[in-house]
């Protein structure tokens, strides 16, 4: 497996974190357009679509979102075990701290830097040989 491909599986926790984080942002909106209320006063009823009203279609919604949220929730917590696998596979300790910071923690290469108490180069120096040496 080559560095970029490393790169792009590592990269796969955060992704699915961030799929997770959308669909608790979509729940919410759905929330909020349910509990939402508008008086309307009109001459004529108006019909609902197949008589359901806007609480039914958004706890409807709400359903399926919430069942994609768990299959999204599975999917991080099975990558977060195999990238922490592969991240183990590396021997140095300072090398997995790396790899965390930046694959699990989502930080940034300054933010390692300093953390890790290296420079700026150094850091990515130290990624490029973590990934080298990642099985």
């Amino acid at each position: 497996m080559t560095n970029q491909e490393k790169i792009a599986y590592l990269r796969k926790y955060r992704e699915y974190g961030a799929e997770i984080e959308r669909l608790e942002e979509e729940i919410a909106r759905w929330r909020a357009r349910a509990e939402k209320t508008t008086t309307t006063v009109k001459d004529v009823p108006v019909q609902c679509s197949g008589g359901r009203d806007r609480l039914q279609d958004s706890v409807m919604e709400i359903d399926r979102i919430v069942t994609a949220l768990a299959g999204a929730q599975h999917k991080l917590a099975r990558a977060r075990i195999s990238i922490e696998r592969a991240i183990n596979t590396v021997a140095e300790d300072r090398l997995q701290m790396l790899l965390r910071y930046r694959y699990i923690d989502g930080m940034t290469w300054e933010a390692i830097a300093v953390k890790m108490s290296y420079s700026y180069m150094q850091v990515c120096r130290l990624h490029g040989l973590a990934l080298e040496k990642m099985l």
